[in-house]
């Protein structure tokens, strides 16, 4: 019965590990999509930030030369 025993201890070791490496894996891949979805939200911000100071630009020059002060 010993032999048996150590078996099922052995294979339960096994399962217990291969539990392990898969919750490592998507553990790795809920960082990974994170990352991903940050770097894709700064890119947008940052392209927003870009337009909105356009028109800003843009609205200035359009206040100045309506007052005469662009040629």
């Amino acid at each position: 019965m010993e032999r048996r025993e150590k078996f099922l201890q052995k294979e339960s070791q096994k399962a217990e590990r291969r539990r392990q490496k898969e919750l490592r894996r998507e553990i790795e891949a809920i960082k990974q999509k994170a990352s991903v979805e940050k770097a894709a939200a700064k890119k947008f911000a940052k392209e927003s930030m870009e337009l909105i100071q356009d028109e800003r630009l843009e609205l200035l020059e359009l206040a100045a030369s309506s007052k005469g002060l662009l040629q």
